[in-house]
């Protein structure tokens, strides 16, 4: 019989057995299996079921031809050389009337002219030795089959086509426009570029769909009954992947990644009881094909089925009359899952013999069992039997290990008690008074010592002090145990009481004048000057304070209070008074610029200590000095610190707002896209004004225009400012300002664009300015700032808008639209 088994699983390097034992149901390694009955038919020819093959046991694939597996579902299926087959083969059948699954990377070469000839996923029902060289890329000639042809090389007498293709080829036939071609072939990208190319075959029965996806595109949809139209209704195909080289050659590889298949398993396992038990067998049971078969085990033997035979793996080549050979590996493991079994004997108690602290104790030792022979018992903890147990508890463990490593223990306890405590008394208790000037008393007493049956007891003290030790005021209380050998103990205890009634002696510190309310420092305001027989404990004090004219000042009464250690307490008063007359203590951030934000979060707060005031008030005001403050002016921010007593500090702190790092950003924007900065050009045709980047201070000393000249165009020329920030013949006054107010004007409307250009594109019709219409009617249908600084340039260069009244509405649109912004937000 055939087991089936459904394989479900990515490919990897198996770790155990795969294979059903018993027709059971298990699982392994991420595969499911389960069984049913199949009747496969195989036909072979003999010219093709003869070449050599070898198999690798780790994938359960076989490898025949030039074929190398480069590791468990990894092949090299040629190398570049002329003349190359090889091909890979699942050693068991999968069953078509189930879906499937399988995924691989094909790497096709490097060589894209002169490469060849390709890779085919072939299914076929007759064996797995088989394979061909040249052009029919290692599958013509099987017959039945259904082959995937991934092909990289054009033979004419194939009808091929020019590029690398893919078809679905039926029956060893290879030529395309036939019947035996069933689909394709299809065109394909390059194929030959050393890049590993995936591929999803798929089989949906329910459907007769087959389905071939490459590089992530299905490139062929097929839908028959490949069943009963190529395979005569036996369900039951070999699968794997064939290549070839004739006189063109290249490195051809498949990687297998995923497997879903329903896989038919021509064998039944009967597993060894133990590891070292030869009661295995293998039923092998191969149905159909061009029978009768012959065997050869690797063991030698050419019986179909073997008996009586230990763990191991097993490799058995069949072949059919036709010669036609199918390999199959498999593995049985002797597993021995039944852990040996071990009991001990009850546990054991006794008493220490007469005049020891031990006692000598017999018992049997155990011995374990095993269902598999070969089993060792040893004792791994405890004492031998009629060895002399010491008092307590001693566990005996014993273990037995069987031949697979599998191990029981068990555990008795021997217990040895000896029940006669030792025995102790103390002196009565004693009570003194301290000595002269001493906060203690020396006190003698007989120190007792304890008695036991058993030798060995240890008297000590556990609590309190020796003989002759000078005991503090208070009561010490004296524990003495003893602890015989067998660790039982006893105790006693007396005190002594030492007593001490003298006061303690305090003197306040002298009265004290503050600048402010530090009297809670006690190295400030003095502490008082303590003494006592025994010790005192740190000096407390309350204080009645008093208010005066403002916050810090008032007057302080200070009772200190000092206790001894004994709980005698006396007391005194100091008085302190608390007058602020000194300012604050300010320190301004340093001289700062900044491109826009002034608000002291960005150029610094000043800071302000008072000795009385924690916490005194800081404000600034603010004067410009120099400058606008639109793109460069000096500010003089004066900061004041006043505390609660209305003492005051000021400093002076000078911030320079300089706009022209955000200037240069717009000069050195790339408008057209090619990588450099464009700079600014004003005007147009022979009237305009280029400004490059480095320029940005010229805008600080054009900006704002005095206005001095009504708003024309630009003087005729194409001038380049230069260091001297001079435009050109273009008019500015004494202090370098514009006075042109519409070349002004433009520029500044520009500067904000370059920083912000979706500004540019804003709508002029969404902007609150009446805009005259003489200029929307010089405007593009639904105009934006970009448009209207397009005609304003234009006008700068003198080509619309010349009468003086146009311009002038002009110069009032951009005013109204400059008028609410602001370079720096």
């Amino acid at each position: 019989m055939l087991l089936r088994t459904v394989l479900d699983f990515p490919i990897r390097e198996p770790k155990g057995a795969l294979y059903p034992i018993f027709l059971k149901t298990l699982k392994s390694n991420d595969m499911k299996f389960k069984t049913t009955i199949a009747l496969p038919v195989t036909v072979c020819w003999v010219f093709l079921c003869s070449m050599l093959s070898y198999y690798s046991a780790t994938a359960q694939y076989v490898v025949n031809g030039n074929a190398v597996a480069l590791g468990p579902s990894s092949f090299r299926l040629t190398s570049a050389t002329l003349g190359q087959h090889g091909s890979v083969w699942f050693q068991n059948k999968l069953n078509l009337n189930f879906d499937f699954t399988i995924e691989a990377d094909l790497n096709f070469g490097t060589l894209q002219a002169t490469g060849a000839d390709g890779i085919a996923f072939v299914l076929q029902p007759i064996c797995t030795g088989l394979g061909t060289a040249g052009g029919g890329i290692g599958y013509q000639g099987i017959n039945p089959s259904l082959a995937v042809e991934y092909d990289t090389w054009q033979n004419p007498e194939h009808s091929d086509p020019a590029e690398d293709h893919i078809s679905l080829q039926k029956n060893g036939v290879v030529t395309h426009g036939v019947a035996d071609n069933l689909f394709g072939p299809v065109k394909l990208p390059e194929l030959e570029n050393g890049a590993a190319h995936h591929t999803i075959i798929k089989w949906t029965k329910a459907t007769n769909t087959y389905e071939v996806t490459l590089d992530g595109v299905v490139r062929i949809t097929y839908t028959n009954n490949i069943v009963a139209n190529v395979f005569s209704g036996d369900p039951q195909v070999f699968w794997g992947f064939t290549a070839a080289t004739g006189a063109a050659v290249n490195v051809q590889t498949v990687n297998i990644t995923n497997v879903m298949v329903t896989t038919e398993t021509p064998y039944t396992l009967q597993m060894p009881t133990c590891p070292n038990s030869s009661d295995g067998a293998i039923n092998l049971s191969i149905i159909g094909g061009a029978t009768p078969y012959t065997y050869l085990w690797n063991t030698g033997a050419t019986t179909e089925d073997l008996a009586n035979i230990p763990p191991g793996t097993y490799t058995v080549t069949a072949t059919d009359k036709n010669g036609c050979k199918s390999k199959y590996t498999i593995t049985l493991t002797g597993t021995d899952t039944q852990a040996p079994a071990i009991n001990c004997p009850a546990n054991i108690t006794a008493n220490t013999d007469p005049n020891l602290c031990t006692a000598k104790v017999a018992y049997t030792p155990p011995v374990g069992t095993d269902n598999c022979t070969g089993q060792n018992t040893i004792q791994i903890g405890g004492l031998a039997a009629n060895a002399n147990f010491p008092k307590g508890i001693t566990v005996n463990t014993f273990q037995v290990t069987d031949i697979a490593s599998l191990k029981a223990t068990c555990q008795f306890t021997v217990t040895v008690s000896d029940n006669q405590p030792p025995a102790i008394v103390c002196p009565a208790n004693i009570a003194v008074n301290t000595d002269p000037n001493l906060c203690s008393a020396k006190v003698t007493y007989a120190a007792p010592t304890g008695t036991d049956n058993c030798p060995g007891q240890n008297t000590v003290r556990t609590n309190g002090l020796a003989s002759g030790s000078a005991f503090g005021e208070g009561v010490t209380t004296n524990i003495f145990s003893v602890m015989d050998a067998a660790g039982l103990t006893a105790n006693c205890q007396f005190t002594v009481t030492v007593t001490d009634k003298q006061v303690p002696a305090i003197t306040c510190p002298a009265n004290i004048t503050l600048s402010c309310d530090i009297s809670s420092v006690p190295n400030m305001t003095g502490i008082p000057n303590t003494s006592d027989n025994c010790g005192v404990a740190q000096p407390t004090f309350t204080d009645n304070a008093v208010d005066g004219s403002c916050p810090s000042n008032k007057t302080i009464t200070r009772t200190w209070s000092v206790q001894d250690i004994h709980g005698n307490a006396s007391t005194c008063n100091q008085i302190i008074r608390v007058q602020d007359v000194t300012p604050p203590a300010i320190t301004c951030p340093a001289k700062i610029t900044v491109t826009c934000d002034i608000e002291p979060t960005s150029t610094g707060t000043a800071t302000a200590i008072d000795n009385c005031d924690l916490h005194p008030g800081i404000t600034h005001l603010d004067n410009v000095t120099s400058g606008d403050c639109a793109l460069l002016c000096t500010i003089e921010r004066t900061w004041t610190s006043l505390d609660n007593c209305g003492n005051s500090k000021k400093c002076t702190q000078t911030i320079t707002k300089n706009t022209v790092p955000l200037l240069e950003q717009a000069l050195n924007t790339d408008i057209n896209g090619d990588g450099v900065a464009d700079g600014i050009v004003m005007g147009f045709s022979n009237s305009t004004v280029t400004i490059l980047p480095g320029s940005g201070a010229c805008f600080q000393q054009w900006l704002p225009s005095t206005g001095a000249l009504s708003p024309t165009g630009l003087k005729f020329g194409n001038p380049t400012v230069g260091a001297n920030c001079l435009p050109g013949t273009n008019l500015v006054d004494a202090s370098g300002h514009l006075r042109n107010p519409l070349f002004a004007e433009a520029l500044r409307l520009t500067i904000l664009v370059r920083l912000k250009p979706a500004l540019g594109k804003t709508l002029l019709s969404s902007l609150n300015c009446n805009i005259h219409p003489i200029i929307l009617q010089g405007l593009a249908p639904n105009p934006d700032i970009n448009e209207l600084l397009r005609v304003t340039n234009l006008a700068l260069g003198n080509i619309a808008l010349a009468p003086p009244s146009h311009m002038k509405f002009l110069l009032d649109a951009l005013k109204c639209i400059n008028a609410p912004l602001d370079i720096c937000k």
